[in-house]
């Protein structure tokens, strides 16, 4: 359910042009604080995969088709939102 007051709120927000919150000066410092912020992130995704890798091995099958499953459903749902 967040994710859905997530997206309506920034519709709105996207709509409303004449309310200006954000200046461009500090859009742009956001973008380069989202950037390391995200980098942090993945590094540390990266490690926690890495020490568990056994572990991913070991699933095998299984998740190799459920990543196919994920894979599939990238590639259909803009047919389907086409539609």
């Amino acid at each position: 359910m967040p994710l859905i007051y997530t997206i309506i709120l920034g519709l709105v927000f996207y709509l409303a042009k004449p309310i200006k919150w954000i200046k461009r000066r500090q859009a742009r410092i956001a973008e380069g604080a989202m950037m390391l912020f995200i980098g942090v992130l993945i590094a540390k995704l990266a490690i926690s995969s890495g020490q568990s890798i056994n572990l991913i091995f070991k699933m095998g099958p299984a998740l190799i088709l459920q990543e196919l499953g994920h894979l599939a459903t990238i590639l259909v749902l803009p047919i389907a939102l086409l539609l």
